[in-house]
């Protein structure tokens, strides 16, 4: 079995001009999780994840009126796409996944909570992915392997309180020119770099469907 090294995920936002123009509100950068001795235990099956790795999501909030239609890089004009590790992007051998298909039963299991993953809106099959603070804590996942328990004040609200989920029907994913960049969080990469960019390739939400929870896009 390879191993993977979890990362700090950070997203560099470089592109803030004519915010109202775009309907780009403002980027929300959620610390999710630090993992602790404890989670380590099911490394054998999800992959190396180091004690102290912290993990991040990151949201993209439009603003009112506004929906989410692609996310891309282009060469005309020139405007990188890109998110970048302090390390590696951490992907889950077990059940990981480029776009969060598993469902909630699935999402229970080991530290598939932490794999690496875009999406429009999805934090699985069947959820939208919410900052913690907006979850009422209702349905919380309770992990199956006993892991993903820690209560450290530096991450916020504990995932055993408020998961950051909330039932709903997230719109599909269709993506062109980032088969690469994608690669880089397949559940079987090693992911021997930190960084996803893209000057031709795009992700972006089938039929341009407005979906439930427009405003939250999560990465």
């Amino acid at each position: 079995m390879s191993t993977k090294i979890f990362a700090v995920l950070i997203l560099l936002c470089t592109y803030y001009v004519s915010k109202a123009q775009n309907g780009l509100e403002k980027i929300i950068v959620e610390k999710f999780y630090i993992s602790n001795a404890n989670d380590a235990t099911v490394n054998d099956i999800g992959g190396i994840l180091p004690v102290g790795s912290v993990t991040y999501r990151v949201y993209v909030d439009m603003l009112p009126g506004y929906k989410f239609q692609s996310c891309y890089g282009s060469e005309i004009p020139e405007r990188l796409l890109r998110i970048e590790t302090t390390t590696k992007f951490f992907n889950n051998e077990d059940r990981g996944s480029r776009f969060p298909t598993f469902n909630k039963t699935n999402l229970k299991r080991n530290t598939l909570m932490l794999d690496s993953w875009v999406s429009v809106g999805a934090g699985c099959s069947g959820h939208f992915g919410v900052p913690k603070y907006l979850d009422n804590g209702e349905e919380t996942v309770e992990n199956t392997d006993g892991v993903l328990l820690n209560n450290d004040p530096a991450a916020g609200i504990p995932l055993t309180q408020q998961d950051g989920l909330v039932p709903g029907q997230p719109v599909a994913v269709l993506s062109a020119g980032i088969e690469e960049q994608l690669a880089l969080l397949d559940d079987n990469n090693e992911a021997t770099t930190g960084v996803f960019a893209t000057l031709n390739g795009l992700w972006e939400q089938q039929g341009f469907k407005k979906p439930r929870i427009a405003w939250k896009i999560l990465f």
